[in-house]
């Protein structure tokens, strides 16, 4: 996943990408509870803020 999105958070926002490319985590595009798995195209390379950012809005 990490290699997948060059090691660089993949969230844009209007259209530019995060620049963040240190202690990125992982993130379940469709959450567990609501049917996604645990396989790699499930998921995508954040940053924490980001991360937290998505939590947040349930996404």
């Amino acid at each position: 996943m990490l290699a997948r999105a060059g090691h660089r958070c993949e969230v844009a926002i209007s259209g530019v990408r995060c620049t963040a490319t240190i202690g990125l985590e992982t993130h379940h595009v469709v959450a567990l509870v609501d049917g996604g798995g645990n396989d790699p195209d499930n998921g995508r390379a954040v940053c924490r803020r980001h991360h937290r950012m998505l939590e947040k809005r349930g996404s």
